[in-house]
């Protein structure tokens, strides 16, 4: 969701006060040049509409490294107009869950923070799931003849 900003970002890492007396702060000119285009990219993301209870919410959900990200959006024409955007750790035990339980994790925590917002309005979840081998967990949750469901690129 950030859109390489992290990346972008690399050489304003390690930059900090630090006894500012004795170890002074030195700014390069790469990191100056890396804090400009992060604040023009940070300038240039699109802005949040106001949530329409009447219209249905979109709520798009990823896991990555043990955060939950997600995105609320509602249709403005044929565009999706993102309403919110969500980012939350997830707690320690679901951290060490395999890959298929962590993404149900964190689709129950964005969705109880999207909740907020869409005041029980109908909201569509859409996830990207990549298996790289069977989770014979959800296996034994949802039944082998849901799992095939369950093992696509995008299900929505």
């Amino acid at each position: 969701f950030t859109s390489g900003r992290e990346r972008d970002s690399s050489p304003t890492k390690g930059r900090r006060l630090s006894g500012a007396e004795h170890d002074p702060f030195h700014w390069s000119p790469e990191a100056d040049r890396a804090f400009k285009i992060l604040k023009r990219k940070l300038m240039e993301a699109p802005a949040l509409g106001l949530p329409d209870l009447s219209k249905p919410f979109q709520l798009y959900v990823h896991e990555r490294k043990g955060v939950a990200l997600g995105m609320l959006t509602q249709l403005l024409g044929a565009w999706k107009r993102p309403v919110a955007y969500f980012s939350k750790q997830l707690d320690q035990v679901s951290k060490g869950w395999p890959a298929c339980l962590r993404a149900v994790a964190a689709t129950a925590l964005v969705l109880g923070e999207a909740e907020k917002l869409t005041m029980g309005g109908s909201v569509q979840v859409c996830m990207f799931l990549i298996w790289f081998e069977p989770c014979w967990t959800l296996r034994g949750v949802f039944g082998s003849h849901r799992l095939g469901l369950l093992g696509t690129r995008r299900s929505c």
